[in-house]
């Protein structure tokens, strides 16, 4: 299955920062989205996040596609 995790964090309906699971990265919108999103990369977050792909959407895709 080809599956896509992504985690969208939204202040006053802007999107300052996503961590998309193709990409294994966090990506910044805002200055301080691109602040938060390289220390983020640096820190190791990225592995931990993906762990959402297999944990969350993997088996709630299972549950859909049935």
């Amino acid at each position: 299955q080809d599956l896509e995790f992504i985690d969208r964090h939204i202040f006053n309906k802007l999107e300052f920062l996503r961590y998309n699971s193709t990409l294994n990265k966090f990506i910044g919108y805002t200055e301080l989205g691109v602040k938060n999103a390289d220390r983020l990369n640096r820190e190791g977050r990225p592995e931990r996040q993906h762990t959402n792909l297999d944990g969350y959407c993997r088996h709630n895709a299972e549950l859909s596609f049935r």
